[in-house]
């Protein structure tokens, strides 16, 4: 593929190399879109197979572009509900964490402006090798609470010892 194309080439593209009926293209779908989070992202998913000697996919013949439309769509949706969890996630565990703080400020009779101290609790946050075990036990299906799994409550017993 050339590095620019106009949108009557990008059609070509999709009639020649992509095996895609002309007539299920919307008019100017590429003035709404860029074939780049259009197409690329889900040329696997609509191929059939994968010529190894020539390194292409292979589709099937006379496809209907509405497949790409449609993946897009549920692609879409999912990053937005996504985003949405992953941003309450945050929220709540940002709250969370400076409410364990303050509490180990409170015992402790510390300024909130120590910020060394800030940085010695923050040195007991869960390794990247932590998060990845238990992002591991997630996709076994078990049904843990994150909070559980992290133990963020006994990263902040550290004061205590």
């Amino acid at each position: 593929m050339k590095p620019y194309m106009n949108n009557e080439e990008l059609i070509d593209e999709l009639v020649i190399h992509k095996n895609i009926n002309r007539e299920t293209i919307p008019e100017n779908i590429f003035n709404e879109r860029g074939y780049t989070t259009l197409v690329s992202p889900y040329k696997r998913l609509i191929c059939t197979n994968f010529d190894t000697m020539r390194q292409e996919y292979i589709y099937k013949e006379n496809g209907d572009f509405a497949e790409y439309i449609n993946l897009a769509k549920m692609d879409d949706f999912i990053s937005n509900k996504f985003s949405m969890y992953i941003e309450c996630f945050e929220k709540h565990f940002k709250t969370y964490v400076a409410e364990k703080l303050s509490e180990k400020f409170k015992d402790t009779n510390l300024s909130c402006n120590d910020y060394s101290e800030l940085s010695r609790l923050s040195s007991c946050l869960p390794s990247t090798e932590r998060i990845q075990h238990c992002h591991n036990i997630l996709q076994l299906n078990c049904h843990f609470n994150c909070y559980d799994l992290l133990y963020f409550d006994k990263m902040y017993n550290t004061l205590e010892n």
